[in-house]
């Protein structure tokens, strides 16, 4: 992705545009998944609900910005990192009921 959109981008359609190459990267392949930063209103909050102090480390929004088949979800999803080896959980999910979390 561009260096602007790392911060920037706030949706699906705009992740996809800003993946360098777009053209041959995207539109080559039968799926593309975005991965960038989220907000600092968005780290603090989402690392606040799981009794973590704030780190820009632990907080990514994903989205699927490409696939061959209908029925998508291509919502942006705010991910959190937990433990040491990087497992990322779905913050609402968090937020709601912590014990079902994944």
């Amino acid at each position: 992705m561009s260096k602007v959109a790392l911060t920037g981008t706030q949706s699906a359609a705009e992740a996809r545009a800003a993946i360098r190459g777009a053209s041959s990267l995207v539109d080559g392949h039968r799926f593309a998944i975005a991965l960038w930063n989220a907000s600092e209103l968005e780290v603090s909050d989402a690392c606040l609900s799981i009794g973590e102090m704030p780190d820009p480390t632990k907080v990514a929004k994903v989205a699927m910005v490409k696939a061959n088949s209908g029925g998508v979800d291509r919502s942006v999803k705010l991910l959190v990192r937990r433990r040491a080896y990087f497992e990322l959980v779905d913050a609402p999910a968090l937020v709601n009921n912590p014990d079902d979390a994944w």
